[in-house]
């Protein structure tokens, strides 16, 4: 558990201070307000304390109770075969492949774009600089484009928009839900594309211990591959049934959104449980946030990576500010025009 969030309920001034916003933000809840940070930070204590159980019994009651914002009206919107097997699958694993969701076509614009679009560079000291992925160095670890330019362009506007995945998330969820803004980043190999990994090189590039998100107290996020991705080129695991309310009882997995060790994972799941995801240029995933997960180091070559977070509710989120866009793909500008509340982190450009 952060520190932060520990010293600030051991202080009686403060905890009387969450309570206070809590309570504000409670009230308002019937009118759809967004919460503050507080409450933000009061719902992530308690689904580490209980180990889930507080958001599922919050997440129910945004289903159940009569004056909630977040009930469907007309209940969750209809999937063919397709997407209700990867549903249950969801349901059943906290994981599930996907249809692709951009052709050949489409991939190979992105890519193209993610070239060349202005990006935030890092290296192996965590020190940050700006440029493209073209002109990055060797000791470049990941290249993120900078968020103003991923949300115009057209081609992930359409994943932004697109109903499918939306309908998704709210019957899994079978709540309302808020699309967040995706992310799009390049984890780098050493030496670039296709480069061998030198001897001690892979310390420079170490994986991320297995953790879990907090995305409100329901997330789901959408993850694709932009590039082939095998062992060596960044996959992502993710651990099967750890999503399930009530799984990380041990301190350390409760603990878990500032990262946990292989070992106390193992304590509790079998590694040979773990699901790696591969595959080929636009394989598309979801998984729930809240299960165990980590990222991998790209060791021979580059990984062009897309994630996007869907909330559920809009109690209890992130603190996000609606971003401005063009709308360039008729779907995403049919949702925006329409006054979509799936859209609501996202406005036109006036």
């Amino acid at each position: 558990m952060s520190p932060v969030i520990v010293r600030r309920f051991a202080r009686p001034a403060l905890a009387a201070s969450w309570a206070r916003d809590l309570a504000v933000d409670l009230a308002g809840w019937p009118r759809d307000r967004f919460t503050g940070t507080n409450t933000y930070l009061t719902a992530r204590f308690m689904h580490i304390l209980t180990s889930g159980h507080s958001s599922s019994t919050a997440l129910a009651a945004s289903r159940a109770l009569p004056f909630s914002p977040h009930k469907l009206e007309s209940g969750a919107p209809l999937l063919d075969q397709t997407w209700t097997q990867a549903l249950r699958t969801l349901e059943a694993d906290g994981i599930t492949m996907l249809p692709h969701l951009l052709d050949p076509e489409a991939i190979e614009r992105v890519v193209a774009f993610a070239r060349t679009a202005p990006a935030n560079l890092t290296d192996s000291a965590k020190a940050t600089t700006r440029g493209t992925y073209e002109s990055r160095g060797a000791g470049t670890k990941g290249a993120r484009i900078v968020e103003h330019f991923v949300l115009n362009n057209p081609d992930i506007q359409s994943v932004i928009g697109n109903k499918e995945l939306i309908a998704l998330a709210e019957n899994y969820f079978r709540t309302k839900v808020l699309v967040h803004p995706p992310q799009l980043y390049w984890s780098c190999a050493p030496h670039g594309v296709d480069g061998n990994m030198p001897v001690g090189a892979e310390s420079l590039q170490s994986a991320e211990e297995f953790h879990w998100d907090f995305d409100g107290v329901g997330g789901v996020r959408l993850h694709m591959y932009l590039t082939d991705v095998d062992e060596d080129s960044a996959p992502m695991k993710y651990m099967p049934g750890s999503h399930k309310p009530g799984t990380l009882k041990s301190k350390s997995l409760r603990n878990a959104d500032r990262g946990v060790s292989d070992e106390a994972v193992w304590a509790r799941f079998s590694p040979a449980d773990a699901m790696t995801v591969t595959g080929p240029a636009g394989t598309t995933f979801m998984s729930n946030s809240h299960g165990l997960h980590r990222g991998t180091p790209a060791r021979t070559r580059d990984r062009l990576f897309m994630v996007m977070p869907f909330q559920a509710t809009s109690f209890a989120g992130y603190q996000l500010k609606p971003r401005n866009v063009t709308p360039k793909d008729p779907e995403f500008a049919a949702l925006l025009a329409q006054g979509s509340p799936s859209m609501r982190w996202f406005q036109s450009r006036k």
